[in-house]
């Protein structure tokens, strides 16, 4: 039996592990120049005849920005638009997909201009010099829609709303996502964070080095999307039986999934939505208790008695009416927090709120909470929370942020030497 030598000397070197590009990072470093004929530049790493900066600066690789890979998904990636600097998404696609047409269709007039469409805009479409059945689908560069989590109640009602309000335009449009969870659920960051953000790491401004910090969602509201219609349907309105079969999508709690009875994808959304703000919010928080009658009624297991989108948009925005001042604008407490720690969060928001009603200037507490590996000393990972007030506010809402920031070059170096 072969040993593997686990020596220090047979491991890799830094710059022998940020320098080498995996397979995709080659194929779309060799589309580069395509890319660029179209008006859209790729990262450093991603270009012909890239070399690696650290080599002409003598930097630690890992604190270097080109020395930070595409792993994510293969056939996506960030680019800058070279006529304004706007960072874009570019998205590898057959030819006449079905997500390419549904893409199209949404994002044309009229359709485009209402402001109830909450589908990811299609900023440009284009096909391939070398390969006509490939094409590229440019789309704003979107975040998850808890990245950086939320603030208070509040967020929370503005997420649910916007995106019942966004299901209610796709299904009146003739469309059934069939697949709107976590992973196809983004937002649009750009007012969080005024000055910009690395693609890859995000709490980090463009030049990768320079931390940043998020704007509040109360004081600079966002707009949610949802993404990826590679499995949605589209019905034409003379079209008379709007069911369809198959079992893919994420969610897979639905009970009338199936490859054999047809079902209706339009009840099937309505589920998969409700289980979303079941998972990522009521479950994970205890002063969400108010949205538990519409997500129960969004994931009955009989499709005929959940309400339409419709009707659950008018629910959720009754049921937000009537949750009140201080509720909406209290921080959301997770399940699992202590008494203690309960207390003392719900202290600090009292008296930052209070503060800054009285002083009306806008105010920072940050503290850091820092977990230390015994053996070695190298820092594992870094919990950074802030509390901030900002005058002005209508409702002066604070907002607390817990980030892990594995992305910060402290944590980077200490993580991979780790690996």
């Amino acid at each position: 039996m072969d040993v593997v030598d686990s020596s220090p000397a047979s491991r890799p070197t830094a710059d022998e592990q940020c320098s080498t590009l995996y397979p995709h990072e080659l194929a779309w470093r060799d589309r580069q120049p395509f890319l660029e004929s179209h008006g859209y530049m790729l990262r450093p790493r991603l270009r012909p005849g890239w070399v690696p900066s650290w080599r002409v600066s003598g930097d630690n690789p890992w604190f270097c920005e080109d020395s930070h890979s595409l792993r994510m998904f293969p056939h996506i990636v960030d680019a800058t638009r070279m006529s304004d600097g706007k960072l874009v998404s570019i998205k590898l696609v057959r030819t006449g997909s079905l997500e390419m047409r549904i893409a199209l269709y949404l994002c044309t007039p009229p359709l485009c201009e209402d402001i109830k469409n909450h589908c990811v805009p299609l900023l440009d479409l284009f096909e391939d010099n070398k390969d006509a059945s490939r094409s590229y689908m440019v789309t704003p560069f979107l975040r998850d829609f808890d990245d950086p989590l939320f603030d208070c109640v509040n967020d929370v009602l503005d997420l649910g709303e916007q995106y019942l309000e966004g299901l209610v335009f796709l299904h009146r449009s003739g469309v059934a996502h069939r697949d709107c969870t976590n992973a196809n659920m983004m937002m649009d960051a750009g007012p969080l964070y005024p000055r910009g953000f690395h693609p890859l790491l995000g709490e980090f401004l463009p030049d990768g080095k320079t931390g940043t910090w998020p704007n509040s969602r109360t004081r600079c509201p966002v707009k949610y999307y949802f993404i990826d219609f590679g499995i949605s349907r589209y019905f034409p309105p003379d079209v008379q039986s709007k069911l369809v079969i198959g079992g893919d999508g994420r969610d897979q709690e639905p009970p009338e999934l199936s490859d054999d009875i047809p079902y209706d994808p339009f009840k099937l959304d309505v589920f998969i939505l409700g289980n979303f703000l079941r998972k990522n919010f009521y479950d994970r928080f205890s002063n969400v208790e108010f949205m538990r009658p519409i997500w129960e009624a969004m994931t009955r297991a009989n499709p005929d008695e959940r309400p339409s989108a419709a009707d659950a948009l008018q629910q959720w925005q009754r049921m937000r009416k009537a949750v009140s001042y201080c509720h909406r604008s209290w921080r959301l407490k997770r399940r699992e927090e202590s008494r203690g720690w309960t207390l003392f969060l719900g202290l600090v928001h009292v008296i930052m709120v209070v503060h800054c009603a009285v002083t009306r200037s806008k105010c920072h507490v940050a503290f850091c909470l820092v977990m230390y590996n015994r053996r070695q000393g190298d820092v594992l990972w870094l919990r950074s929370c802030r509390y901030s007030a900002f005058p002005g506010d209508v409702a002066h809402h604070g907002a607390f942020h817990e980030l892990n920031i594995f992305q910060s070059q402290t944590t980077c170096c200490a993580r991979h030497r780790a690996i």
